[in-house]
């Protein structure tokens, strides 16, 4: 349900022009910051990159934090991370406060749509704003006729 719902909201962002960017990123239950930024950055490579120049590998968190800035920087962005755990509350909190200090350099207007089985995201930190929605169950009727659409 919360990522198909996600899923919605990321295609009709990618149809709308309104960012210049939108990624989609599966967190999974033991991810790594390195992981995540690879990802964000392939993704960003893939939409602002040099077309003749091969993608470029970082084996540095911090190289890999300071590219991903630059390709970020002044561009309104649409990023979901998907389905985060929160097993270890302070050892999530740390991570994901590292994962967001590269996004600080998008453009006004840059949102994040977090998935999570998880009702609080109060360890995203004081600086970040958010609003949960809590999504109910579908009953069987409207399961089979998302089910059939998609």
């Amino acid at each position: 349900g919360k990522t198909t719902l996600a899923q919605c909201v990321c295609t009709s962002e990618r149809n709308d022009d309104y960012f210049d960017l939108v990624m989609w990123i599966h967190v999974s239950e033991y991810f790594t910051v390195q992981t995540i930024y690879g990802e964000m950055f392939e993704q960003a490579w893939q939409k602002f990159g040099e077309k003749d120049k091969k993608y470029p590998q970082y084996s540095s968190l911090d190289m890999l934090r300071a590219e991903l800035e630059k390709v970020l920087n002044g561009k309104r962005f649409f990023l979901v991370l998907d389905d985060i755990w929160f097993n270890n509350e302070l050892a999530i909190e740390e991570k994901l406060q590292q994962l967001l200090s590269p996004l600080k350099v998008g453009k006004e207007g840059s949102k994040i749509l977090v998935t999570s089985r998880h009702d609080s995201l109060s360890c995203l930190g004081p600086d970040v704003r958010t609003t949960t929605y809590q999504i109910p169950d579908l009953d069987d009727e409207a399961f089979l006729k998302l089910f059939m659409h998609y």
